[in-house]
């Protein structure tokens, strides 16, 4: 037998063992209790006259199961702002909604107001949902969102990591008006659904100088020539940038190393605080800027 015979031979042993050691193992994974998820937000372009409240109310589901959370079309929604309420309604999945932070529904039901309302910077706002004999309540405060200038953007053809990819430094100035900066910052590239999100706050910025980095919405979509970005910058209360940051982190976007812990929201069952809902209640303004790469 030549040596290329008897290679072959292993070969051929080596697949036949592999092939037969192969076996379907169903796993007996445990599962927790469901949970109620409200993610609601009053979101304010700057400039324009109204916001339009959009809240998004569902059940967790196993992380493997194929099935998504059941409509949840049975909750009084509303929200109230001094003397006034506003009293959201089941959007019925066909009508044009008003929204530059428009996700798809996976799931559960959302609520809407779309005649939109008329938002006061410094203003507080009051969201409340009764549900299965259960109130939840979430309040916030409108703050004003900076603007971040075309000149204040600065590109480097050997930014990143490793110095290969074309990156993006977008500068701005934080608001001094008394209240701590925070941010939510989501960009995206190109128009598609890609996008990337990141959080900022005035911990350990100078002088109120604030700038975030992009160069790509992730490790495989480096920036290129003609690409354009979109950004959205929020301005957001501290205690909701703490709660976007754990759940940034564990998504894996951040760091692959994060612990696992549960996203504390601002939202708060008064009925049993023991059994208060994932989630939470934003208000914010914001502002937006589009960038096409050179």
């Amino acid at each position: 037998i030549t040596n290329r015979m008897k290679n072959l031979y292993i070969i051929l042993l080596s697949a036949l063992a592999l092939t037969s050691c192969e076996e379907v193992i169903d796993l007996k994974l445990d599962t927790a209790p469901q949970k109620l998820v409200i993610d609601a937000a009053l979101d304010w372009k700057k400039g324009e006259a109204k916001a339009y409240p959009i809240v998004d109310i569902s059940y967790t589901e196993p992380y493997f199961a194929e099935t998504h959370s059941p409509a949840v079309n049975n909750a009084v929604v509303k929200i109230i702002s001094d003397s006034q309420t506003y009293n959201l309604t089941l959007w019925d999945g066909t009508s044009t909604i008003t929204s530059d932070n428009l996700t798809p529904l996976k799931g559960g039901s959302r609520y809407v107001f779309p005649a939109g309302i008329a938002p006061q910077l410094g203003k507080n706002y009051e969201l409340i949902i009764e549900l299965n004999g259960q109130t939840y309540t979430a309040k916030d405060k409108m703050l004003e969102a900076p603007v971040i200038a075309s000149n204040r953007i600065v590109q480097k053809e050997n930014g990143g990591f490793l110095g290969d990819r074309k990156e993006l430094r977008f500068y701005f100035e934080g608001i001094n008006d008394g209240v701590a900066n925070a941010y939510l910052v989501k960009l995206a590239q190109n128009n598609t659904s890609k996008t990337t999100y990141g959080v900022l706050d005035d911990n350990y910025i100078a002088n109120n100088r604030f700038f975030f980095v992009m160069t790509g919405v992730d490790n495989d979509e480096k920036l290129k020539k003609d690409d354009v970005v979109n950004v959205l910058l929020y301005r957001i209360q501290p205690e909701y940038k703490n709660f976007l940051q754990t759940i940034i982190q564990q998504s894996g976007r951040q760091s692959p190393f994060a612990i696992p812990a549960r996203p504390i929201g601002n939202i708060v069952n008064t009925t049993n605080k023991r059994e208060n809902p994932l989630g939470a209640f934003r208000v914010s303004q914001y502002t937006t800027l589009q960038y096409t790469v050179k």
